[in-house]
């Protein structure tokens, strides 16, 4: 495969200033490895190879580069290796640190499993929807099968009998795993959405484990939300997405295994992706419309539009939309219990802040559609 510079309708040189200015917060958030990550990053955006289409996600009007994951993931395996030689660990080998039980966790391999199946879609783009989610949900099932996930009977007992048992939780828990990596997946495309969404999650699993590999990923992704946001030119793609997507239904069915966290705070944490998935299934099957087309009738694309029908710079109404999203939706959530103002574990009160959010979610997602299509 030959690389080339990134060239056609509506590719966008990005200037000097605003790469110097990129740089620099990068380089005081994250020091040499996210320089490193903002030029490579920089570089991918100008390859004509895996490029994904402007109008394709309905909210952005550039040509952008479907290998942001690729980036995040290499970001984060150097930030864990400069860990690493800082504690005095730089003689092990990359093979022995991502093997070992303390650093990553042991369903790891499956989340990388997933990512490829996102990243052959980056490359084939007639990718079968029915083959990928195939493809996910055994991936995900092996990982409940062989233990990688441990599904805690105990953490069911709410299960009416003869539910709670191993069969039957491995099967709910791949379905859990392939849709919400099928919702986070969806979400890709509105700047810093799910970026926001994962680094609220990891945050959280390092409330509970200051050592935990969740550090170097909230890194990772803190410099790729930096350039997402200034530039729009790059975003996680289907690698990206599936992957990050997965770590965190794998971290959630853990966490909730392990009796630390209300299944409603995690509903609340991961709120956006999962009831607008749930929406639009139920929306287009209404229609007579299959739910596995893309299409543009997220509420992400809704508060786009809205925000351009009123004059707002296309890059600055993206970003917009996907840090406000996913502020509201995850980081504040997040945030009440990372400062001790809520316990993560109050069944009542994230019930009926999920139900709250709920209401807000699909009150203002009929507004904006109603306020996009009034003559």
């Amino acid at each position: 495969m030959t690389s080339k510079p990134l060239i056609g309708a509506r590719a966008q040189e990005m200037s000097f200033g605003r790469l110097a200015v990129i740089a620099a917060i990068s380089g005081v958030l994250g020091g040499a490895v996210a320089i490193a990550m903002v030029v490579l990053m920089m570089w991918l955006c100008n390859r004509s190879w895996v490029v994904d289409d402007a109008d394709s996600h309905g909210i952005s009007e550039l040509q952008s580069s479907r290998l942001g994951g690729v980036a995040v993931f290499l970001g984060a395996i150097a930030f864990f290796a400069v860990a690493q030689w800082a504690a005095g660990g730089s003689k092990d080998s990359l093979g022995t640190l991502t093997s070992s039980a303390e650093q990553f966790p042991s369903y790891i391999s499956f989340v990388l499993l997933i990512a490829l199946v996102g990243l052959w879609d980056d490359f084939v783009t007639r990718f079968l929807p029915i083959v990928r989610l195939t493809l996910v949900l055994a991936f995900a099932a092996a990982a409940l099968v062989t233990d990688a996930i441990p599904m805690t009977a105990s953490a069911y007992d709410w299960l009416p009998l003869g539910l709670n048992n191993p069969t039957v939780l491995a099967i709910a828990g791949g379905l859990i795993v392939t849709g919400f990596v099928n919702a986070g997946n969806m979400a890709d495309g509105a700047n810093g959405l799910l970026g926001i969404i994962g680094i609220s999650f990891f945050a959280i699993l390092l409330h509970f484990n200051p050592a935990s590999f969740a550090s170097v990923f909230i890194m990772a992704l803190l410099i790729f939300i930096v350039f997402n946001v200034s530039t729009g030119r790059i975003f996680l793609g289907d690698f990206g997405a599936y992957g990050l997507s997965a770590m965190i239904a794998f971290g959630s069915l853990e966490l909730y295994a392990g009796g630390k966290v209300s299944s409603w705070f995690l509903g609340s944490l991961l709120a956006y992706p999962c009831i607008e998935m749930v929406r639009v299934i139920v929306v287009r099957t209404l229609q007579g419309t299959s739910p596995f087309q893309a299409s543009n009738d997220h509420l992400h694309n809704y508060l786009y539009q809205f925000l351009r029908k009123r004059g707002w710079n296309p890059i600055v109404a993206n970003s917009a939309t996907g840090c406000s999203l996913g502020a509201f939706s995850a980081l504040l959530p997040a945030s009440l219990v990372l400062l001790g103002l809520i316990d993560i574990g109050s069944s009542h009160f994230w019930g009926l802040y999920f139900a709250i959010y709920t209401a807000l979610h699909l009150r203002l997602a009929i507004l904006l559609r109603r306020v996009l299509h009034a003559k």
